[in-house]
Parts: structure tokens; sequence; C-alpha cells
């Protein structure tokens, strides 16, 4: 059986027919595009935009009066005044920064020399230990001697366990 090549429209012509009701469409659209741009109220729409504008305008100047100018000079009287307070308290918070930071570094500075302190007596006692073990009596007299006054120094600075570590 033979399969059937005819058509029953002519291509070329449906071509031409579905482009032309393209066009058409295009038409249409850009028409009721067109006429909805230019409604019969939009020019009103346009002058009250200028209208409202106006009356704001209006309302704004008439409201302006002697007390209410005054009251606004008052205003701005004491938002001038709260900003002066505020750089004031501003630069004493500086200055209390700065003495926080000066504090710290102090503080930083006497723990490094508190730590040292233990670390060299800490290496002290294992000396000592090491002296007693080999009975050298010299060395176990002058590290003892050294360890009183360094533990003297770490009681003071608030260490009491190694002061009571070399009492005993």
């Amino acid at each position: 059986m033979a399969i059937p090549t005819d058509t029953f429209w002519n291509i070329r012509r449906l071509n031409v027919v579905f482009a032309l009701s393209m066009l058409g469409l295009v038409a249409v659209c850009g028409w009721a595009v067109k006429q909805d741009y230019e409604k019969t109220w939009r020019p009103t729409q346009k002058e009250g935009f200028v209208w409202d504008s106006a009356l704001t305008e209006q309302r704004i100047a008439h409201m302006e009066t002697g007390d209410v100018k005054v009251r606004v000079a008052e205003l701005t009287r004491q938002i001038e005044a709260q900003k002066s307070q505020l750089e004031q308290k501003d630069v004493e918070y500086q200055k209390a920064t700065a003495g926080v930071k000066s504090a710290e570094s102090q503080i930083s500075n006497i723990s490094f020399e508190y730590n040292n302190r233990k670390a060299t007596v800490g290496v002290m006692e294992t000396l000592l230990q090491d002296a007693r073990t080999k009975s050298d009596r010299e060395q176990v007299n002058r590290l003892t001697t050294s360890l009183q006054s360094l533990g003297k120094t770490l009681s003071e600075q608030g260490d009491s366990r190694h002061s009571q570590r070399l009492t005993h």
C-alpha cells in the first residue's frame, strides 16, 4: 500500500495566511496599547499631581506660623546642646579607653615579670633537688639563699605556693 503524499492545503498559501494573521495580531496589540494610553482621564491625572503638590506646599507654608518657628528653633537649640554633650562624652570615653589600654599594658608587663620569676624558681628548685641528691652543700646553700630571696618577691606579688614550698 502506497503512502499518500498529497496534502489538503498548499503549504505556500498556508504560510502567507499565517504571516498575514501574525501581522494582524501585532497591529491589534499595538492599537490596544495606544488606545489604553490615550484615555480621556490621563491629562486630568497629570494635572492632579501638579495640583496636589501645590496644595501640599500651601499647607506647609500656612502651618509655618510664629509659634511653630519658635518651637522649631527651640528644638534645634536642644539638638545642638545634645550634640555637644555627646561630643564631650565621646572625649571622656576616648580618655577612659586610653586609660584601660595603659592599665592592660602594665598588667601584661607585671604578669610577664612574675611568670619569669616563677619559671626561674621552678628551675632553681629542680637544681636544688639535684644538688641535694649529689650532697653538694655549697650549691644547696647558694640555691637556698637565692630561692628565699625570690620566694619573698613572689610572695609579695601574691603567689603563696612558692613561698610555702621554700619554707619546707
